[in-house]
């Protein structure tokens, strides 16, 4: 019997690496598209973690609440 565990950041994990590769120039244009709506604050936020910075180095660098990085990360998945 094998069973299977959940990773609840693999859709996290996942996003990153697409914001990565946008940035690379190595990924789908729809995905290149969908991410020019992004606001500059979210484009600032989603480079950030796309470079492996945490919520809370994020939020250290820009001086703004790690509620306020959550809020715009989610706001950038929903929109990709």
């Amino acid at each position: 019997m094998t069973t299977t565990r959940r990773d609840p950041h693999r859709g996290h994990i996942n996003r990153v690496r697409q914001m990565s590769d946008v940035a690379s120039g190595k990924t789908d244009w729809r995905l290149a598209e969908q991410l020019q709506h992004l606001t500059p604050r979210q484009s600032q936020i989603a480079r950030l973690t796309s470079q492996g910075f945490s919520n809370k180095e994020v939020d250290q660098r820009l001086n703004v609440s790690e509620g306020t990085v959550k809020l715009h990360l989610h706001n950038v998945y929903t929109l990709t």
